[in-house]
């Protein structure tokens, strides 16, 4: 049976399951229909040798009726706070200082998230890698190598998007230290990162001894990593430290543009220094037709669901296993120009919330609910090894716009994750620290 989970189709009874074994995802398509049809591009069905002989004893297994076979189960959707948790909640986030001017950065939750670190999704690709190292190394045939999808929305100076690859395809020759060099080539305008993500720890990558075989020592995850960058100068240095490092090669994919609620055209600001930050659509709004002309250009912008469509190469039955969304108060825009079959791909979501842009006139709990109801997504307030819940532990002050880091999880196509989030939430909950 270990040999048969080569394949990402697999029938069950009176249906058609696409499994997605090695991250917990699943979708089910209707009985009778062709399973080749369903299946991702980059999975090979040539009828090699061992292939033939993959498949009948897939046939002698009848994976019909197999009782072996399980489904991952949804997590359930966490229940709704109790007044202990919501005190707990409100103690280590306490409002009193949310409500002054947000670009003082005084507000507890502004303190607590202003700059995460997802232990619980580095957990989550640790458990991933481990199980890929483990079906390696269970099978002599010829591996089955799964793939990864990421996107990042806001790429800035890519740190963040080149640690998302490394992390999901297990590549240890994707480093932070090559890329910042590559990035301050010939250059000192790269301005510094708000929270060092050039120095932050990457994603461990498990080295294989040279022990192991030929084969497991080559076979990498396929991935597919979008770093899409509106501000010209910055891109131009993603692009060339890409096409430099060789990082394009192995899935890196950095777009000029932007995305926000609908496709079209915009003017940005022009002649900023590389790695510029807090700049962003709005900020030739409010110019004058002459100081636009003068100081601001052009630039396409997207829907997410348009943007998928034109440049992502993946089936758009595969999951989206990483989306990230920093776009200087456009975020909440990019949610709703994405589409529930978009946002219903997504496995982890992350998006900063703030003042600034749409986020102005717009509520943070339309856009939880939003996520919950469309999209299973249950989302969290992420600091440094910490969350509290959102979902179903809304408080009125959390819709004051203070800046602040939100992240979400897709109970349906990744439970363990879910699971872990939740649990990591309930041990927030017994720490004493106030962060004021």
């Amino acid at each position: 049976m270990t040999m048969c989970t080569k394949y990402k189709a697999l029938i069950a009874v009176n249906a058609v399951v696409f499994v997605h074994v090695l991250h917990n995802t699943m979708v089910v398509l209707k009985p009778q229909l062709s399973i080749k049809k369903y299946l991702p591009s980059s999975l090979n069905l040539r009828r090699t040798s061992s292939e033939v002989k993959l498949r009948k004893k897939c046939k002698k297994a009848n994976l019909t009726s197999s009782l072996e076979l399980r489904m991952p189960t949804p997590f359930p959707r966490p229940l709704q706070c109790n007044k202990d948790q919501l005190m707990k909640v409100r103690h280590q986030l306490p409002p009193e200082k949310c409500t002054g001017h947000p670009w003082y950065q005084k507000c507890s939750i502004t303190t607590a998230t202003k700059c995460p670190m997802a232990t619980w999704l580095d957990y989550h690709y640790m458990e991933l890698q481990k199980r890929y190292i483990g079906s390696i190394q269970d099978t002599e045939d010829e591996p089955h190598v799964p793939s990864f999808l990421g996107i990042t929305i806001g790429c800035n100076k890519g740190f963040d998007a080149i640690n998302t690859l490394r992390t999901g395809t297990y590549d240890a020759s994707i480093n932070k230290t090559d890329w910042k060099n590559a990035m301050e080539q010939d250059t000192n305008e790269l301005s510094k990162s708000v929270c060092k993500q050039d120095t932050s720890p990457m994603f461990e990558v498990i080295e294989e001894s040279s022990s192991s075989s030929s084969t497991s020592l080559h076979r990498k995850p396929h991935g597919e990593m979008h770093c899409i960058e509106l501000m010209p100068q910055t891109y131009e240095r993603l692009r060339v430290s890409a096409e430099t490092l060789g990082y394009d090669k192995k899935g890196l994919k950095v777009v000029n543009a932007a995305v926000s609620k609908e496709t079209g055209e915009q003017y940005i600001e022009s002649g900023l220094s590389s790695g510029v930050e807090n700049h962003g659509l709005g900020a030739c709004e409010d110019m004058d037709e002459d100081k636009r002309k003068a100081n601001c250009q052009r630039v396409q912008v997207y829907s997410l669901s348009d943007y998928i469509e034109a440049h992502v190469k993946a089936d758009n039955e595969d999951p989206i296993n990483i989306l990230s969304i920093d776009v200087e108060g456009f975020d909440g825009d990019v949610l709703l120009g994405a589409t529930a079959k978009v946002l219903k791909r997504v496995e982890y979501l992350e998006f900063e919330y703030n003042w600034m842009g749409a986020w102005q006139d717009q509520h943070l709990f339309d856009i939880i609910q939003m996520l919950d109801e469309t999209a299973d997504l249950t989302c969290y307030w992420t600091g440094i090894d910490q969350l509290w819940r959102v979902t179903d532990c809304w408080m009125s002050y959390f819709d004051l716009h203070f800046w602040s880091n939100i992240g979400c999880v897709n109970r349906r196509l990744v439970p363990d994750l879910a699971a872990k989030m939740e649990e990591w939430f309930l041990r927030t909950l017994n720490n004493q620290k106030q962060w004021i």
